[in-house]
């Protein structure tokens, strides 16, 4: 038995120690006890949640002070009065435009929510407090709705606004942007800030300045100068007295004084720092004399100090304006374009307080884009010409019209020469070819729309736009743009051409079955047209490729056999649509077998248009229609017991058409040998390859088919295999014109000859390159050519004269 102590279970060891029962007891009567005294949650009130937010707010946390205003509007839990949500509504006003006055490009969702919490901020027969007014002007000037915004402003004076005269101030420059009041209205606006009591100094001189700008546009020089003189007296101030001697400048720049105009401000740059606004106002005013004089390198000069040095400011902006006219002056065009973009911006984040003129801005690159493209420059001149593009009023639909159709077809005229350039094998073109004709299919797309009203004007634009995407291969768009058209115009003349284009895309994307909808739907509602004769013949493609062959045959003879009835209007031999029906009529038939009726076409089509460019392949083609035929009349015409009674003619038209053959492969030979070797293509150096060699059979093959086969047929076939072997010494092919001459000369009895031509052939087939055979079927290799040369080698006829020879 072992001495190790056995441990005991848990209860032998407390056994008779009651007090840790007791302790366990007490220690959770005592958790319970002070459970029960904690202290109950407080839920937070109103107001320490309202000032919450309000804090928020103050520290510029915009988001999380809109969530707590959001959570307090929308708690289930929590039963608002009235004045308490009227309270969040206005502190949520507040928000958002402390949110958006640190924007230059304002949400319009913000906006849209300011204006419906001011609405909900007030009771049913409360009026808005003057603070409310001008947050809501703000929503609405944010907006671009000046009329409501001025409204708003007006009403925000009449109830009291703080700093009422900067408001004053805004509500002119917003009046003077749209419009519509006369030029005694505004005179009196400004006299009230020069005649107005506690009126700031800045806005007083604001207010001067403008009314010599006033003066100006007028043509009131004289009035001009009477206002200078009669005010000269609140220009007293040192300070004052320098920014009269800007507007004196001012006038006599704009009554072309220039030299004193100019004297004048460079003394007043000696006397200003260069963060002065005066400094950056003379700065520029300096920089548009010196553009006015032709002097575009100085007024960069001007312009560029402005812009770095002087705060921003209205002057400043002008001077950014400024430096884009000097940069185009300088054709420094990479930097004048972003400086005009720059411009363009500014002026959008200061609507109404800028002196930038947007449209005059317009004017002026329209005329760079003028000058650019009449000098060629089409790349630079688009650049301009969108620019000014952006800058067309809204709702002048003839200008924005007038805009487009240019910048429709620069782009498109720009996509033209750089495919010219693609596809001369220049590359340095940076925009695509297919970028240009995409922009160029938007632009007319657009027009389409502006022009909506006068439908040959909007024909033409669709047009245009479906074949610039063509150009770019956009099918969808092009299909889009087409599509659109015959829905929206179906009495237009364009229908017919529009319906046949949707067909050809169609057919042009492997679409066949919608590419017969299309060209169906034409030929039916527009047959007397000449888009539905047009489309025949895709028509009859269409369905070939679909593995319909006797529609696509009955579509074709609709043209070349007309048949009195038929609502498709007759056509001529004349019309393209004819010779396009000949030519694919003989390529259906000798794909189908059909020689005979193949021959028939394609010699029509030779006959009638020995001209067209595809004369070359149908002569191939006929020729090759022509051998077809003979072949099938030797293997199963001959062969046919039912053919007994004329076996003689068809051995005649065997050897008629064997004849018709080689003299047609002859042709083909001398026709493409007239031709320049860059002109061919690769498959018209297949037909003429081709063409040595199956003339070569031609008169091979008549001996087949012969009682007494004459052995000038194999002497002839001799020669020509020879001829075309030798031509083709580096190809596979030639392979066969040996094998053949082999036969000739077994036929001829010569085997010794036959023997030196398989050596031949040895020698030649080592001249072929791995490269030759690799461009053929692996089952026609080299290693293919020696076996069969050897079996060759190997066979009766060879072996017995070896024989007979080492006897």
């Amino acid at each position: 038995m072992s001495d190790v102590p056995q441990q005991r279970v848990f209860s032998e060891q407390i056994a008779g120690r009651w007090q840790i029962p007791l302790l366990f007891l007490s220690v959770a009567l005592l958790t319970w006890g002070v459970w029960r005294l904690r202290p109950e949650p407080q839920v937070p009130t109103f107001d320490e949640l309202f000032s919450h937010a309000v804090r928020l707010r103050e520290a510029g946390l915009y988001i999380q002070a809109s969530d707590a205003v959001e959570n307090l509007l929308t708690d289930p839990a929590r039963a608002l009065q009235p004045d308490q949500r009227h309270r969040l509504h206005r502190e949520m006003v507040e928000i958002l435009v402390g949110y958006e006055l640190g924007n230059s490009v304002h949400g319009e969702d913000n906006i849209r929510r300011i204006i419906e919490h001011s609405d909900q901020s007030i009771g049913p027969d409360e009026s808005f407090d003057a603070q409310m007014y001008y947050w809501r002007g703000l929503a609405y000037q944010w907006q671009r709705n000046e009329t409501e915004a001025v409204a708003a402003y007006r009403q925000a004076l009449a109830a009291g606004i703080d700093d009422p005269w900067t408001l004053r101030k805004t509500i002119c420059e917003m009046e003077h942007k749209r419009g519509g009041k006369t030029v005694e209205q505004m005179h009196a606006e400004y006299d009230a800030f020069l005649s107005g009591v506690e009126v700031p100094e800045a806005l007083r001189y604001w207010a001067a300045e403008r009314k010599v700008e006033l003066f100006n546009q007028e043509g009131a020089f004289e009035a001009c100068e009477r206002f200078l003189e009669a005010y000269a007296g609140q220009f007293t101030e040192p300070s004052m007295q320098l920014g009269y001697d800007y507007l004196r400048a001012l006038a006599w720049y704009r009554v072309n004084r220039v030299d004193d105009a100019e004297r004048l401000l460079r003394a007043l740059r000696d006397r200003l720092n260069t963060t002065d606004q005066l400094y950056a106002a003379s700065g520029w005013l300096l920089g548009r004399i010196m553009l006015d004089q032709e002097a575009p390198a100085y007024a960069l000069g001007f312009f560029d100090e402005v812009r770095h040095n002087a705060p921003p400011s209205r002057y400043r902006a002008a001077a950014v304006w400024g430096r884009a006219e000097a940069l185009a002056g300088l054709e420094r065009h990479d930097e004048s374009i972003p400086t005009y973009e720059e411009a363009i911006r500014l002026a959008a984040e200061d609507p109404y307080g800028t002196m930038i003129d947007l449209q005059q801005i317009r004017e002026t690159t329209s005329r760079f884009f003028r000058e650019l493209r009449q000098r060629g420059e089409l790349a630079r001149a688009r650049e301009y010409l969108m620019l000014a593009t952006r800058l067309v009023r809204p709702g002048d639909d003839a200008a924005q019209a007038r805009y487009v159709n240019w910048l429709a077809d620069v782009s498109y005229e720009l996509g033209q020469r750089a495919l010219r350039r693609a596809v001369a094998g220049e590359t340095e073109e940076t925009y695509p070819a297919k970028a240009y004709f995409l922009d160029a299919g938007e632009a007319y797309r657009r027009l389409n729309q502006l022009v909506s009203f006068d439908q040959a004007a909007a024909t033409e634009a669709t047009r245009r736009a479906a074949e610039s995407f063509d150009l770019a291969g956009d099918r969808r768009r092009t299909m889009e743009v087409l599509e659109v058209f015959v829905k929206e115009r179906p009495y237009s003349p364009f229908v017919p051409e529009a319906l046949r284009w949707l067909g050809q895309t169609c057919q042009a994307a492997g679409d066949f079955h919608q590419a017969v909808v299309w060209y169906q739907r034409n030929i039916t509602d527009h047959p007397r047209t000449p888009a539905a004769a047009g489309s025949l013949v895709p028509l009859a493609e269409c369905f070939h490729n679909l593995g319909e062959a006797d529609k696509a045959e009955r579509t074709l003879l609709r043209i070349v056999d007309h048949m009195p009835g038929d609502p498709i209007q007759t056509i001529t031999p004349e019309a393209r649509e004819y010779r396009e029906a000949l030519f694919a009529l003989g390529d259906l038939y000798t794909q189908a077998g059909e020689y005979e009726k193949g021959i028939a076409r394609y010699t029509e089509a030779l006959r009638r248009f020995g001209d067209d460019a595809r004369a070359y392949r149908v002569t191939y083609l006929l020729a090759d229609a022509y051998r077809l035929s003979a072949r099938r009349i030797r293997e199963v015409d001959l062969p046919d017991d039912t053919n007994v009674a004329i076996r003689e003619q068809l051995r005649l038209a065997y050897r008629e058409r064997l004849g018709k053959a080689r003299e047609l492969y002859a042709e083909v030979i001398d026709r493409y040998r007239r031709r320049s070797a860059e002109t061919l293509t690769d498959l018209d150096e297949l037909y003429v390859k081709l063409s040595w060699f199956y003339q070569a059979d031609a008169v091979y093959d008549l001996s087949r088919e012969t009682a007494t086969p004459s052995l000038t047929h194999y002497q002839e076939a001799l020669e020509l295999y020879d001829k075309a072997a030798f031509r083709y010494k580096d190809d596979p092919i030639a392979m066969s014109a040996y094998v053949q001459m082999i036969n000739c000369y077994l036929r001829l009895g010569n085997v010794g000859k036959g023997r030196q031509t398989l050596q031949r052939a040895r020698w030649a087939l080592r001249g072929i390159t791995d490269e030759q055979f690799a461009r053929l079927t692996p089952l026609e290799d080299r290693g293919y050519w020696e076996e069969y040369l050897n079996w060759l080698e190997a066979t009766p006829v060879f072996v017995a004269e070896e024989l007979a020879r080492a006897d």
